[in-house]
């Protein structure tokens, strides 16, 4: 069984010392994981589709937590907004794309510092998150 939360706390870690490493662009590259596990969880909890079904797309993640919150507004304390919480990691963030990229320069300190803030951010909630529904 997928431990989303587990995964979410090893890369926010992970993520972390990248960035004080200035290692910028694994750390930007980790720090979407965070916020994947993050939604994975709100999806696992409230949504009506396996969270696997979404893969790696973090935007279609970030439509279904949005679809979830439209359903149910008490959700509204543990669900992120993509547009504003986590705007520069949607915008910006692919797997795929930057998995096996030529440059490590495609994402800078100024990137990773926004990434922080905002997986800053995806880990209280998931705190919270994980004591109202014992994870």
């Amino acid at each position: 069984m997928d431990n989303f939360y587990d995964t979410a706390n090893r890369m926010y870690k992970s993520s972390k010392i990248l960035h004080q490493a200035q290692e910028y662009h694994n750390a930007c590259y980790l720090a979407g994981y965070v916020l994947e596990c993050y939604a994975k969880i709100i999806v696992s909890i409230f949504g009506t589709n396996p969270p696997r079904s979404f893969g790696h797309n973090i935007s279609n993640l970030d439509t279904e937590l949005q679809n979830i919150l439209g359903r149910d507004s008490s959700l509204s304390s543990y669900i992120l907004n993509g547009s504003s919480d986590f705007a520069q990691i949607l915008s910006k963030w692919n797997p795929v794309n930057l998995r096996y990229i030529a440059s490590s320069n495609t994402l800078v300190e100024q990137d990773s510092t926004n990434f922080q803030t905002e997986i800053e951010f995806a880990m209280e909630k998931l705190t919270q998150i994980q004591i109202a529904y014992t994870l």
